[in-house]
């Protein structure tokens, strides 16, 4: 997984200036106060300079809040710091409201989509730092099995695995499934998992 880049597009223009203009909240509280953080973007051209607020969707009645979806994301990766710094904003996915929730933690990079509701959708992990070990390592169809089973779970079903050569190494990639959760696995040829993906099957 490569490193992005990643900006927080802000919300509310018009909702923003209504309530400020009346005195209603003041700026800070309003982004708090949905959820979100304020990074306000300044965009320059040679005719002009100012400030463009860009659209953001707005949560849905009842929907967690930004540190609701951090806790979630954090406890589902079993990570026991509560502390761990997130970076975390608003999207839409598939068209749905979606809380994208990042962070590292415990030699891993951590990426999650969490709805409004606080279901995870989305979810990945992926190891940080070299992998070690025999480059010439290879496994076998069983040992990727096995290894895959060990990753995320003795009942998972449809494993299939694919064998690939890159950068001087064997690698596996493989999939499976637990209910309606489709999970991706990366594994080196000497055994180490390098990234586990999962997402849910949504019905439309």
């Amino acid at each position: 997984m490569k490193a992005r880049t990643r900006k927080l597009i802000i919300a509310g223009a018009i909702a923003l200036s209504a309530e400020m203009l009346f005195g209603a909240i003041d700026e800070a509280d309003f982004f708090e106060r949905n959820g979100y953080r304020h990074h306000p973007e300044r965009h320059h051209d040679a005719e002009h300079h100012s400030r463009v607020w860009r659209d953001y969707p707005q949560l849905p009645e009842g929907s967690i809040r930004r540190a609701d979806a951090e806790a979630i994301a954090i406890a589902d990766a079993g990570i026991k710091d509560s502390s761990v710094a997130c970076w975390t904003e608003l999207d839409r996915d598939d068209g749905r409201i979606v809380y994208e929730v990042s962070f590292a933690a415990e030699g891993g990079e951590y990426d999650y989509k969490i709805s409004a509701d606080g279901a995870i959708l989305k979810a990945s992990w992926e190891k940080l730092g070299w992998i070690s070990g025999d480059r010439d390592a290879r496994l076998t169809e069983a040992e990727a099995k096995a290894i895959v089973l060990s990753a995320i779970g003795e009942n998972a079903e449809n494993i299939s695995v694919w064998e690939d050569w890159d950068d001087g190494c064997y690698w596996y990639e493989a999939r499976a499934n637990i209910g309606g959760t489709v999970y991706s696995v990366e594994i080196a040829g000497n055994g180490e998992v390098t990234e586990v993906s999962k997402s849910i099957k949504m019905s439309r």
